[in-house]
Parts: C-alpha cells; sequence; structure tokens
C-alpha cells in the first residue's frame, strides 16, 4: 500500500501477526506525511479488529474520521453483531461509487475485506482488483483460495513476486497457496514459514502455519510440539485451540483432553 517507508516495520509486524511489536511500533513512530499518518491508524485499528476489540475500534472512529478508518469501524460492527450485515453492505456500494472515496487504497482493501466475510466473492475480487498493491493481490488470493481456485490464486502469488519476491506478503501468499495444493506443495509451505520463522521469530500465524503444513504431511509429532509452543505463547488463540483438536484427533488422545480445549 502506498505511503512512508516509515511504515515498513509496522506493516511487517501486523502481516506477521506479531501484535504487540505492531502496536508499540505503531504508537512511538512519528510520521508526518499526511496519507502515512492515516495508514498507521488504520493499521493500529485493524490490528484491534484482529484481536477481537471491536467496542474500542466503533467507539474510537467517528464519522468525521477519514473514510478509511470509517471502513474499519464497519468491518468491526459486522463482526461484532453480524445482523448490521445488510447496512454495511449498502454503505459499501455507496462508497464505491464515490471517486474521491474510491481514490484510497485501504478504503477499497478493507471494503474487498468485507465482501470476502459476507461471502460476496464476485464484489470482494472486483474491488481488490482496483489497485495493484502486494496486500490487495494477497487478499485477492485469499478469496480464490476459498474458492477453491488454487490455481488461479498461484497466477496473482506470480504477480506478487514480481512486485517484490521477498517481501513477507509475497512469502506467506506463496504458502497458502502450496498448502491449498497439498501433496508435495504441504512441504515447500513449511519450508516458507521456517523462513519467516529464522528470519522474524515464533508469532501464532507463523506457528500455526507451520502446524498445519506439519498436518498435512502427516508430521503429527512436529504438529504437536509446535502447537504446545503456540499454547504457551498464547494460550487463548482460537486458531491454535482449533489446530490442537484436529493435531488431539490424528494422535487419538484421550476425548476429555479434546474437550478441554474445545470448552
Amino acid at each position: 500500500m502506498a505511503g512512508s517507508e516509515d511504515l515498513f516495520e509496522l506493516r511487517n509486524y501486523f502481516y506477521l501477526g506479531n501484535y504487540s511489536a505492531a502496536v508499540n511500533e505503531g504508537e512511538t513512530i512519528s510520521v508526518d506525511d499526511q496519507g502515512a499518518q492515516i495508514e498507521r491508524e488504520v493499521i493500529l485499528q485493524r490490528i484491534r479488529v484482529a484481536q477481537g476489540k471491536y467496542a474500542e475500534v466503533i467507539a474510537s472512529i467517528s464519522d468525521s474520521s477519514h473514510v478509511s478508518l470509517q471502513a474499519v469501524k464497519l468491518l468491526a460492527m459486522m463482526l461484532n453483531d453480524p445482523t448490521t450485515k445488510e447496512t454495511v453492505v449498502a454503505t459499501l456500494g455507496v462508497w464505491l461509487q464515490d471517486e474521491v472515496a474510491t481514490a484510497s487504497e485501504a478504503l477499497v482493501l478493507i471494503c474487498s475485506i468485507i465482501y470476502a466475510h459476507v461471502g460476496d466473492y464476485d464484489n470482494a475480487l472486483r474491488t481488490a482488483s482496483k489497485f495493484p498493491s502486494l496486500e490487495h493481490y494477497a487478499v485477492k488470493v485469499q478469496i480464490l483460495l476459498r474458492m477453491d481456485r488454487a490455481d488461479v490464486a498461484e497466477k496473482e502469488v506470480g504477480r506478487m513476486r514480481r512486485i517484490d519476491e521477498d517481501a513477507t506478503l509475497t512469502q506467506l501468499a506463496s504458502a497458502w497457496v502450496h498448502l491449498a495444493k497439498g501433496g508435495p506443495s504441504a512441504q515447500e509451505a513449511l519450508y516458507v514459514y521456517q523462513d519467516l520463522l529464522e528470519r522474524h521469530g515464533a508469532t501464532d500465524l507463523i506457528l500455526n502455519g507451520m502446524a498445519i503444513c506439519y498436518l498435512a504431511t502427516g508430521k503429527y509429532d512436529d504438529a504437536d510440539r509446535v502447537l504446545r509452543e503456540a499454547l504457551n505463547k498464547n494460550p487463548s488463540y482460537p486458531t491454535t485451540l482449533v489446530n490442537v483438536v484436529t493435531c488431539a484427533k490424528y494422535k487419538n488422545k484421550p476425548p476429555e483432553l479434546v474437550a478441554r480445549y474445545l470448552d
């Protein structure tokens, strides 16, 4: 996404799921460019959404805030109360007809994410295609994988590689596609996550990515080991708990243990 390169670390921490480091970076870094200031606020609010702090996001963004921040507020509203879906989608339709609003990459990105959440993949893809940034391509990859179109998603990853082959988002998108393809490709995904681990340290996202690769290749003991590490870091992270239950089933662990994690 466009903006000051001063935000590189903030974006990277966010993409990797290192939210504490991202918040610290976002709250301490000084940026003069107005566009970068807005992007910083958008990322910080998106982190709160990712942490499930919907009420906090809703309360902190006003009707006078930049439209891209209002889009994040809509996402939080919908996730907090699914009955608001129709109102949220109707608002997106109005914004996307506004040339001034659609000049904002962040707004367009959040709109595509909301469309994906409600299962409107056609509009999600169409909206994400308005800008050729790495994050817009990454969202398209996620949408296409939800549609079981790993073949098309792989082409989007190719476009990301032409922009920046070593970028974190490019590496993550590559891993997602490898996992979706399955078979020997799952091992390639594991190599990606292991490289990210070596370069950036352990995060919930990286550890769970590795665990899923191990599960996909039948290495259940390795999956169990990585998931225990993830549980020690964050015992209430939903994705970790889901994967722990899955791994426990594969390893035929006692039903009472599985039930405890489900609880």
